[in-house]
């Protein structure tokens, strides 16, 4: 799967730097596949120990100094060893590794997300999870969700209510429902590129909420619940017989258009709407600019419009035909109908290959994207998730996708309710690399949510990486196209400050405690000064193999020693995690311990 290429170690000496979005000269350069990548840190000062610092990785033309955007760099940091294996297959380690395999510092940390049939979404760690389950949160959200958007700086994740007539704000740090926005109707949802403006569909038509102040600053009657699309300046509001273009600079400009639809999707390579309606033949295309209507033909019956992510191609299932149709932007053309069995409902994008879920099939289609563009016929290979298919849970309908492209190139992730778990495919394998369990929540939708390098500027990516210990480390790089594989040794400086690493050690023999017998349960923390002074540590117990949680705060009782009040609600093996995000730890990055609850035995009367 992994081609040899060039590896080039440069020594930096006594620190790594890149350049920052302000361009502080790199203290690392180098000139590969035609590319010249520097990497620096702010203010061009050495990596330290302990501390968190902001770094970049940059890449510009070799030959005209341009930036490169749109690239899509993977990065590890990991202590430097005697006889390690060459640079490639360090990073094919990391990288077909990533279920059981972790460096000291990952730049492309993220999280499975599914919003699930109970009301919760599931935060799941793909790398290496906690022990026996992988579920790292649960977030409750009171109401069933239906539609989700990601802020651009993953920070921020909007989750439509509709029972409950409300736009749930989670915070994607530390997974918990910061603010609920009142929205009748809520269900589709689409976020401005600048993160600026969320827009939801209401009972009546359409609203428009400010991601700064979490309210609604403008409302669109249509008559009916309106589906939001953005464009790149106007935002498309489509309701069952209607339609408006709204200029987002402007949300007083209106246009009505006499079309309607359930279905819609934005080409930015063609600068056009496209919508479709189930019960219709045809896919109407909308050009931004000036709102012009044209219309295609095609067969009744497709539920969703999805764009490749270059624009290029609209994909457009078909359950009741058992086809999917793959609409040519480039000339509003269908190219290509694509034979799917089993009721084809949902297609997802990596750069390279479409991938189609069929409700009655328990296995998802594969094809390439280059082969959309000849007239041959198009073939498509089949890769498994699960063993049971999709239709047969009993779950209901969600507007976010089963299927969603994983935080990592050339990955895509595979919700299957029936098996209440993800599958995470590779490209380049004939299987699976793994499945997670979301164990009695039956996950109706995916997302990745990624913590690691993100492009800031044009050719410039951006992360924080806080390395544990000084010493000698090496960063591995990796990139897709064009390939490169590049390890830097790196450096990194003691602690100025003379901080030491977060310890945690668990007081008390307990190993058993009855169910619902409220427990004191007591652990002490030790290494940085402010140790004692946390005020947010938590105790979270998961009931294993990640069916259930519960979370209480720990008290501060001084001497670094911490109180929590814990009652077991269900009988069953936990797990016990401690965090504490004031000190910069998750509850993946401390030691844990095992309590088991059992039913006391009741008592019987003669």
């Amino acid at each position: 799967m992994y081609r040899a290429v060039r590896s080039i170690c440069l020594l930096l000496g006594a620190g790594l730097a890149v350049g920052t979005p302000a361009q502080a000269a790199p203290l690392a350069e180098t000139t590969i596949q035609g590319l010249r990548i520097s990497v620096a840190t702010a203010g061009g000062v050495p990596l330290k120990a302990g501390e968190a610092q902001e770094m970049t990785i940059a890449f510009h033309d070799a030959a005209t100094g341009a930036p490169v955007p749109g690239l899509t760099p993977m990065g590890w940091f990991d202590r430097r060893k005697e006889n390690a294996p060459s640079c490639p297959a360090r990073i094919g380690a990391f990288v077909q590794g990533g279920l059981t395999t972790r460096a000291e510092a990952d730049l492309n940390a993220w999280r499975i997300v599914t919003m699930n049939e109970d009301a919760t979404l599931a935060v799941i760690d793909p790398v290496d999870g906690l022990s026996r389950t992988k579920l790292e949160h649960l977030v409750e959200l009171g109401s069933p969700g239906y539609d989700w958007r990601l802020s651009p700086d993953g920070r921020a994740l909007y989750v439509s209510l509709p029972d409950a007539g409300t736009v749930a704000v989670v915070d994607a740090r530390n997974w918990t429902v910061t603010r609920r926005i009142p929205v009748e109707g809520a269900r589709n949802l689409s976020l401005a590129a600048s993160g600026s403006t969320l827009w939801s569909s209401s009972a009546n038509g359409a609203v428009a909420i400010d991601t700064a102040s979490l309210e609604v600053s403008a409302r669109f009657d249509l008559g009916g619940p309106a589906r939001p699309v953005i464009g790149a300046g106007k935002v498309l509001l489509l309701a069952a017989r209607t339609a408006r273009l709204v200029d987002t600079a402007d949300t007083s400009a209106v246009q009505t258009l006499e079309v309607g639809g359930r279905a819609a999707a934005w080409s930015p390579l063609s600068q056009s709407f496209f919508t479709a309606d189930p019960a219709r033949a045809g896919i109407h295309v909308i050009a931004e600019h000036d709102g012009s209507v044209r219309e295609v033909e095609a067969a009744a019956g497709l539920v969703s419009l999805v764009a490749s992510p270059d624009g290029r191609w609209i994909a457009a299932p078909n359950p009741p035909a058992g086809q999917v149709l793959f609409l040519d932007t480039a000339d509003n053309s269908i190219r290509h109908r694509v034979e799917i069995a089993d009721e084809p409902d949902q297609v997802a994008f990596t750069t390279e290959f479409a991938y189609v879920r069929a409700l009655g099939s328990e296995r998802v289609s594969m094809l390439r994207l280059a082969d959309l563009a000849g007239a041959a016929p198009v073939s498509t290979t089949e890769v498994p998730a699960g063993s049971r298919v999709p239709g047969d849970a009993p779950v209901r309908p969600a507007g976010a996708p089963a299927i969603a492209p994983a935080a990592m190139p050339g990955a895509m992730l595979l919700a299957n309710p029936a098996e209440e778990a993800v599958w995470l495919h590779m490209e380049g394998m004939n299987a699976p690399m793994g499945s997670l369990a979301v164990a009695r929540h039956n996950p109706r939708a995916v997302l990745a949510v990624g913590y690691g390098l993100r492009e800031v500027e044009p050719g410039i990516h951006s992360a924080t990486v806080t390395l544990p210990r000084h010493g000698d480390y090496e960063l591995a790089l990796r990139l897709d196209s064009p390939a490169v594989a590049e390890c830097l040794p790196v450096a990194v400086a003691p602690d100025p400050a003379g901080r030491k690493r977060l310890a945690l050690e668990h007081l008390g023999g307990e190993r058993v405690l009855p169910v619902g017998q409220t427990a004191d349960i007591r652990f002490r923390l030790s290494g940085p000064a402010n140790v004692g002074e946390a005020k947010d540590v938590q105790l979270m117990a998961i009931l294993l193999p990640g069916t259930r949680q519960t979370r209480v705060a720990a008290e501060p009782l001084g001497k670094g020693e911490y109180s929590a009040k814990l009652a077991l609600p269900e009988a069953g093996r936990w797990q016990l995690l401690v965090e504490a995000p004031s000190l910069r730890v998750g509850y993946h990055q401390l030691p844990w311990r095992i309590l088991d609850a059992v039913e006391e035995p009741k008592n019987e009367t003669p």
